[in-house]
């Protein structure tokens, strides 16, 4: 049965939206003292990961859904190939690999422009939106690696020269520093609103 790419983006904004209540949880337990900066900084690092395996399954199951035709679309997006199936396809994909890394979003648009003309609906993204994704993998990759070679990225392209006191310097005090103060808005909140953006822009 053919699905629709509006309803990935509404089932991807529902999954992180219950990630959201999690983390209100979380941060009014801290307030109220039932927990630790050491137990917040745990629950943001798998928080933000968890925000990012939800965005890449929707980069894939939308990818192979257009492919196969198990996904349609209201945006002019034509195939280069004709339909073959999610398996097949992904086993072509994964010659030679594990598995299939949607992010840093190049990664996405080199296979899109393969199988799709003009790379749609993966290339609708403007080059603000494909920035601020490459900066979330930066804080990503601190995260997930924690590695010197990822953490100086973060520090390169996310800290740079800015001013920020010392509890907003590493990736999950950048992530609840806030970005603005009115209305009052964490960067972390800035990702998902960036992302939900993002989702609807590719899925029509």
């Amino acid at each position: 049965m053919t699905g629709k790419s509006v309803d990935l983006a509404s089932e991807f904004i529902q999954d992180i939206g219950a990630l959201e209540v999690t983390r209100h949880k979380m941060e009014s337990l801290l307030s109220n003292g039932h927990i630790n900066e050491t137990d917040i900084v745990q629950f943001y690092n798998g928080l933000y990961l968890n925000l990012f395996v939800e965005f890449e399954r929707l980069l894939d199951e939308l990818f192979f859904g257009l492919l196969s035709g198990d996904i349609s679309t209201s945006l002019p997006v034509v195939r280069i190939v004709p339909p073959i199936s999610s398996d097949l396809a992904r086993s072509i994909l994964l010659i030679g690999k594990n598995y299939l890394d949607w992010l840093p979003y190049e990664n996405t648009l080199e296979r899109a422009k393969v199988f799709f003309r003009d790379g749609m609906p993966f290339t609708l993204l403007n080059d603000q939106n494909r920035s601020n994704l490459s900066r979330y993998v930066y804080i990503r990759n601190a995260i997930a690696h924690r590695s010197e070679y990822a953490v100086s990225k973060f520090i390169k392209h996310i800290i740079g020269d800015s001013k920020l006191p010392p509890r907003e310097r590493t990736p999950v005090g950048f992530l609840r520093g806030n970005f603005r103060s009115a209305p009052s808005q964490t960067r972390y909140e800035l990702v998902v609103q960036e992302l939900k953006s993002i989702s609807l822009i590719i899925c029509g």
